[in-house]
């Protein structure tokens, strides 16, 4: 069998082009004395090979940085992005409104009832059922914190003298929320606050009166 024979048997298996160059190099060190000019049949196989390796080296370098990148959040500065000019509130309170400020008003309308209404939505869909059953809509994993999770004590103590309340309390409490790690709220350490609300619900009795007449 020649080594052109040889080379066409590795060229028909599909080797990869590191295994054919593998296959190729070992091929022609084998039969170097007993095939003349055998370097000059097998040399456009090995830099074929070696190109083809380049290429995929190549696209797998570019390919990765493409994928670690996507997964990186890029921020960029825009002149649309910010707070809301709080100088409007002034002029309502002060009744000086001019007709181009009714536009601003409109768009901090329609933005707030926006917020609103998706709040809505996302509370549905993403804080557990009274039954107990987890969320699974995919908008849920839109933020990093999909829920805050709140304590809830169903035997706790009446908050207003005992004879004003007709069955145990229940209180919930939400615990610290940071604006930066719960909210999401970019702002400088100094500029962030936590917050924390506390509510007691209890039943009362309809007929004790608690004023007087």
């Amino acid at each position: 069998m020649s080594s052109t024979t040889n080379s066409q048997a590795l060229l028909r298996i599909g080797l990869s082009s590191s295994s054919l160059l593998a296959g190729i190099t070992q091929l022609s060190w084998g039969w170097r004395r007993r095939t003349r000019r055998l370097w000059v049949r097998t040399g456009p196989l090995v830099s074929a090979c070696l190109i083809h390796f380049a290429l995929f080296a190549l696209a797998g370098i570019f390919s990765s940085r493409i994928v670690s990148a996507s997964g990186e959040a890029l921020i960029k500065g825009s002149s649309d992005c910010g707070w809301y000019d709080t100088s409007i509130a002034g002029k309502v309170m002060n009744n000086t409104l001019e007709a181009h400020d009714l536009d601003t008003i409109d768009t901090v309308v329609k933005t707030g009832r926006t917020a609103i209404t998706r709040g809505k939505e996302y509370s549905r869909a993403c804080y557990p059922k009274i039954d107990g059953s987890q969320p699974s809509e995919s908008l849920c994993f839109s933020t990093v914190i999909p829920s805050i999770k709140s304590s809830v004590d169903l035997s706790a103590t009446c908050p207003f003298q005992p004879q004003a309340c007709s069955g145990p309390a229940a209180t919930f409490d939400t615990g610290w929320i940071d604006s930066h790690y719960h909210l999401g709220i970019n702002a400088q350490p100094k500029d962030r606050v936590q917050i924390r609300k506390t509510t007691t619900y209890v039943p009362i009795p309809l007929e004790q009166k608690y004023g007087s007449d």
